[in-house]
């Protein structure tokens, strides 16, 4: 039997549980030797999530009632979004911080996210979502193709503050 995803917007109640999940994602991430949302453990939060929740740009999936995962779909562009991307006029919808708790690993689960973070998307008539991910993670750059994202260009060098990266930068036209 096949178990069904179910998307919530969160709202300020959730606060702690998209907390959580960032928080796992982020000590998976060290724990595999990679400084990739490193500031999350650092308790900064670069993408002011208490304000995306406040404007309902954060969702969280549960797969029977155990939270799954998470993304962020901004509505308009982050002082980040316009360094990689330039001004855009709210024409596109921006994907962010996709990940997944460690135990739906290697399933369908980030794939079924993503499928619904399009469907809002289009509900919103966008011309589509952009993202950009480090462009030295084979996995994710793989898993974004797989997902209908388009490659459109590296950023090379980009100063994260953390650390300088090169990254890709992705798109998905809406039909």
């Amino acid at each position: 039997m096949k178990k069904t995803l179910q998307i919530h917007q969160a709202t300020a109640k959730d606060h702690q549980v998209i907390k959580e999940i960032l928080t796992q994602t982020a000590e998976w991430l060290k724990s595999i030797g990679s400084t990739q949302w490193s500031e999350v453990l650092q308790g900064k939060d670069n993408h002011n999530t208490p304000k995306a929740i406040e404007r309902g740009e954060v969702y969280y999936a549960t797969l029977d009632g155990k939270v799954a995962g998470m993304f962020i779909l901004w509505n308009q562009q982050s002082n980040w979004d316009k360094e990689m991307w330039g001004a855009d006029n709210q024409e596109w919808m921006y994907l962010h911080r996709v990940n997944i708790m460690r135990e739906f690993a290697g399933t369908s689960v980030a794939h079924d996210i993503v499928k619904e973070a399009k469907k809002i998307a289009m509900e919103r008539q966008v011309k589509g979502i952009r993202l950009d991910c480090m462009a030295e993670k084979e996995y994710l750059n793989a898993f974004y193709k797989a997902a209908g994202f388009t490659f459109v260009k590296e950023i090379k060098n980009y100063d994260t503050g953390v650390e300088k990266a090169d990254f890709n930068l992705y798109h998905y036209l809406l039909p």
